[in-house]
């Protein structure tokens, strides 16, 4: 484990050289075992260290406690791999039968792995296997061997998916053996690597903009850009100097050493469901240019080096995904400023990576590409604990910065001269061919600084930003004229600072957010409010201007009916004062408009202070709210937009107020959905419009699961039960009522709820593309004749990438549903063939099972 001392606020580790002890009494022999895999290579010489490791352990003589504790720690340590494979190899060479069970383990464990599709474990057993090959625990054959299974997929399976996730594990594993097969294997291994050129070089990967950080810039596939390192490395004869083996300081006792044989490998056929993760795009923050013009100590590595070290802190984060503190402590264990981690590789060639700029890099790659949204807060609390044990840590600070300025396209420039502190002035330049990052990055960028604002004291980097974001106009006035221009509502810039705002707001008190905010954005209404959030009653208070005429005609109605509510009179009352004829409205608006109206806001008036006032007049005057709001999907719109406009200076009470309307079956779902595909996109692309969406639709999916599980649990216990349908029958003929009567009883009623919700689940679905297809399309019809590129136009940029986000966010449900949208929606001739083409992009993205 690493080792922090409290008074410093940066690593160090200790100077005494000191052998491995374990002085805990309370641990049992399993966890003596465990821990002094965990603690070796943490401080002193590797190799010494090892050493006492296997003097330490030969004395337990227990080859099973041994080889479980050597399993456990290379599946959930993968810094220290080497070590373990050095250790596994020393242990062969002292005690062949315990090297036996070593081997015997790995093939266990590395058969689980493929059963269970668990191609992480997949990956970190052949790197384990690799390195032993190198001290004489495998013969190099064995390597062959095993990698031509794994090759075998190629031809065995018609998944392009499947096929480059097992080329891929080969791949990725080659810079730990390839010197090695190479020198006595060299034949075989040629006509191996030369089936992965062959598979890389003449497959065709199919276009998929879905997968792209940049949604009109395809980005190289992974495993092509890898082949072109491993060939340059395969140029230098498969030496590759990064690499340092602790191996190489035992060759005298591992040159004797007897070999095992690992046993034949089997990889199971392919089973449904399974997904195949390493297909996603490695998102590069620092690229070759910005590290040259900054000309900075930023080095995230260009080479095979930096793939290297970007797989271990990939492989950490997704090991330690629900443990922040943990994984803090592991990437710092793993950063090159450590000696540590310079004797595990080429000191010379480590100073030359900044494991931290990888770090960073992975981070937002994890959290532009994981829809779950605790990765958000998780990331947050990552970043912050590294911050707090390094606080120069600047790379934050300049990943930043370069983000920000690519939410639009841009890049910083040649002309820039930046100094070591990276404060200089910064010239940019478009990117080419690039409008700006997708649209769901940008959402999920502006909630990282937004929680990550408070963490900070609301202090964040606005004096730099707000020369680009306060040269555009108030979103508001380009909306009133309707001119949804590409230099205004398109802008990602503009967008994520107006969601940054809203989401402080949301977290802090709207004062101590104003205050930190330069004066040119304060005064903007378009990104600031002007005031705290507040409601906007059109009736049951005498505010603005716009319900004069409507206050006064229906004066007498408000008076009695905003009086019953406020003073929590009974259900009865108000139900005499809906149906009072006294009260007859006249007009051209139908009276169950207006009262909806009224009931509405005089229930949302009487928890303006206290949020839970309202759900308690909403639980109060439930039977009355559905009956006024429930009949119809108009009335359900017209409720909407009464909450919309109700809090129109707090989205955060619409969201929540819809959502327990949902939960009180006030609203359906699909009038929610619809609204959102509707109304709530008139005034242009909102944040808050793709958050209701997106929680509702999650409401959906959860309900589903809830329900099936429900199902599988009773179907459980009516096999289990002792009932059977002979003794439903007594004696006498008659039919008795027993438990399994009872559940089967239950089974159905959860039955038809799954069949429901089901139903439901595709008229939402339908719905959302049925109205996104026809928004876009008319939008691309009003544009005829004005020679306007749609595809660079703001409105096609966000909704065309909402409606991307979605299918990405539901893939699995979407996925399940394809002929029915192609034959419904799609296959219309009234869709415009750009909005096609998005759909069948979604299409390329399910098959690559991601």
């Amino acid at each position: 484990m690493s080792n922090y001392r409290n008074e410093r606020t940066y690593y160090r580790p200790p100077r005494e050289h000191k052998p491995i002890r374990i002085d805990d009494a309370n641990l049992n022999l399993d966890q003596v075992v465990k821990q002094l895999f965990i603690k070796c290579g943490d401080s002193g010489d590797i190799p010494t260290t090892i050493q006492q490791l296997i003097k330490a352990i030969e004395r337990e003589n227990r080859s099973e406690i041994i080889c479980h504790a050597m399993m456990d720690c290379t599946l959930q340590i993968p810094h220290k791999t080497e070590i373990y494979a050095t250790a596994a190899c020393l242990l062969n060479a002292n005690d062949f039968d315990l090297g036996s069970a070593i081997c015997k383990a790995t093939h266990k464990a590395l058969s689980d792995a493929l059963t269970n599709s668990n191609f992480l474990s997949v990956k970190l057993l052949l790197r384990f296997i690799a390195i032993m090959a190198n001290g004489q625990f495998f013969p190099t054959n064995t390597l062959i061997r095993l990698f031509s299974v794994f090759l075998n997929e190629i031809t065995k399976t018609q998944s392009t998916a499947r096929k480059t996730t097992f080329v891929y594990l080969v791949m990725i594993t080659l810079p730990y053996c390839g010197e090695i097969l190479y020198d006595k294997e060299r034949s075989e291994f040629a006509k191996l690597f030369s089936q992965i050129q062959q598979f890389v070089t003449t497959t065709d990967f199919k276009t998929c903009y879905a997968m792209q950080y940049y949604p009109t810039k395809i980005a190289t596939e992974n495993i092509k850009q890898f082949y072109s390192l491993l060939v340059s490395l395969a140029n230098r004869e498969w030496i590759c100097e990064f690499l340092s083996f602790p191996l190489k300081s035992f060759t005298t006792a591992l040159g004797a050493a007897l070999t095992q044989t690992l046993p034949d490998v089997v990889i199971p056929d392919e089973s449904k469901g399974v997904s195949y993760p390493f297909q996603i795009p490695r998102l590069e923050i620092f690229t070759p240019e910005i590290m040259e013009i900054e000309k900075l100590r930023v080095h995230a590595g260009t080479g095979i080096e930096r793939v290297i070290i970007s797989d271990i802190v990939h492989d950490l984060l997704e090991l330690y995904s629900h443990n922040h503190v943990e994984l803090v402590a592991r990437y710092f264990a793993v950063d090159s400023e450590i000696p540590t981690f310079a004797r595990g590789f080429n000191k010379d060639v480590v100073k030359q990576v900044n494991v931290m700029g990888n770090v960073i890099e992975v981070l937002f790659e994890r959290l532009f590409t994981r829809k779950e949204s605790k990765t958000v807060l998780y990331i947050v609390n990552v970043i912050s604990a590294l911050i707090k044990e390094k606080p120069t840590l600047s790379v934050f600070a300049r990943a930043i910065r370069i983000l920000f300025l690519r939410l639009d396209g841009y890049e910083v420039n040649k002309e820039t001269t930046a100094d070591t502190t990276g404060d200089s002035d910064i010239k940019v330049e478009p990117i080419a061919g690039v409008a700006g990052l997708d649209p769901a990055i940008v959402i999920k960028f502006a909630e990282f600084i937004g929680v990550y604002a408070g963490q900070v004291g609301f202090n964040l980097p606005w004096p730099k930003w707000v020369d680009v974001i306060a040269q555009y106009p108030t979103v508001e006035q380009e909306i009133q004229e309707k001119q949804y221009s590409a230099s205004v509502v398109s802008q990602g810039v503009y967008l994520f600072a107006k969601h940054v705002i809203d989401l402080e707001i949301r977290s802090s008190y709207y004062e101590r957010v104003v205050e930190t905010l330069p004066l040119r954005i304060k005064l903007n209404e378009g990104l600031c409010p002007q005031q705290p959030p507040k409601c906007n009653p059109m009736l049951v208070e005498d505010v603005g201007e716009d319900g004069v005429e409507r206050r006064q005609k229906y004066s007498l109605l408000i008076e009695n009916i905003k009086g019953c509510v406020l003073q929590r009179r009974g259900v009865d009352v108000l139900r005499e004062i809906i149906g009072n004829d006294d009260m007859e409205v006249d007009g051209d608006e139908e009276r169950m408009d207006v009262v909806r109206e009224i009931v509405l806001e005089s229930v949302l008036f009487g928890g303006m202070k206290s949020f839970s006032h309202t759900l308690n007049g909403i639980e109060r005057y439930l039977n009355v709210l559905q009956e006024l709001c429930s009949q119809s999907i108009p009335a359900q719109l017209s409720t909407i937009a009464i909450i919309a406009r109700f809090w129109k200076y707090n989205n955060l009470f619409v969201e929540i107020l819809l959502d327990k309307f949902i939960n009180y079956r006030i609203l359906e779902t699909i009038s929610v959905v619809m609204w959102c595909c509707s109304d709530g996109l008139e005034n242009g692309f909102r944040f808050s419009t793709w958050t209701i969406l997106k929680s509702t639709l999650q409401k959906i999916e959860n309900k589903q699961q809830h329900l099936t599980k429900m199902k599988h649990t009773l179907q459980s216990e009516i096999d289990s039960s002792a009932d059977t349908e002979d003794s439903m029958v007594d004696e006498f003929g008659r039919v008795r009522i027993g438990k399994d009567s009872e559940l089967r009883k239950k089974l159905a009623s959860v039955e038809n709820g799954v069949v429901t919700v089901a139903e439901e689940k595709k008229k939402v679905y339908l719905e959302i593309f049925k109205s996104l297809s026809k928004y876009l399309t008319d939008k691309i019809y009003l544009e005829r004749g004005n020679n306007v590129d749609v595809l660079q136009t703001g409105w096609w940029r966000w909704i065309a990438g909402l409606m991307r986000e979605i299918g990405k966010t539901f893939k699995k449900e979407i996925s399940e549903m394809t002929i029915t949208l192609d034959t419904i929606v799609f296959d219309s001739p009234d869709i415009d063939e750009r909005v096609k083409n998005i759909w069948e992009d979604l299409k390329v993205y399910y098959e690559r099972r991601i």
